[in-house]
This record gives structure tokens, C-alpha cells and sequence, in this order.
């Protein structure tokens, strides 16, 4: 949950409003900061690409994030479907 650890914020806004914001959050806000940085310890080796830990580094949830795509994708029964011999034919000029 990246809400838990980062901060979104436009980069067409990163003005003194951004520093102002954050300096409030440290004044005003210090146990969600103190929250947020405990967050950030526990999520640290998804961003450490020499992490010696295989179920948690960057290249770990990469090869995820794409296997969890492809159990997604519709799989074809090969480059033709409801066809007929006639229009594969037609297309390669006749020569199938």
C-alpha cells in the first residue's frame, strides 16, 4: 500500500507549498510521519536492488507484476481464428 509509506504529489506543484507541507507534517502531524518511515523500513528491500532477499527486491515484484499480466491476457489458438481456409488464403495469396 504505497499510501502507507510515500507521498503523492504533482510534479507541476513542487513549489515552496511542497516544503510548506511537509514542514507541517513534521510540527503537526510527527506520529503519521513516525508511521509512514516504520512503513518505509518494512517496503525498503523493494526498492534495494542489491537485496539478497529473493521474495522481496525489485526484481522479485517485476517478474510478478508481469506474470500476474500474463495470467491476465486472453490467450489465441495460434495467428487465425474463426476463419475460413478461403480468406487465410486470400491473405497469403493463395499459397495456403
Amino acid at each position: 500500500d504505497w499510501t502507507s509509506f510515500s507521498l503523492k504529489w504533482p510534479m507541476t506543484e513542487v513549489t515552496p507549498a511542497l516544503i510548506q507541507h511537509l514542514e507541517d507534517m513534521l510540527t503537526h502531524r510527527w506520529p503519521e510521519v513516525e508511521r509512514m518511515h516504520e512503513n518505509v523500513v518494512k517496503n525498503r528491500c523493494w526498492f534495494d536492488y542489491n537485496s539478497e532477499d529473493e521474495a522481496c527486491s525489485p526484481y522479485f515484484g517485476i517478474v510478478k507484476a508481469l506474470q500476474k499480466r500474463k495470467a491476465g491476457r486472453v490467450r489465441t489458438l495460434g495467428l487465425w481464428w474463426r476463419h475460413t481456409r478461403d480468406a487465410v488464403a486470400a491473405v497469403h495469396g493463395g499459397s495456403r
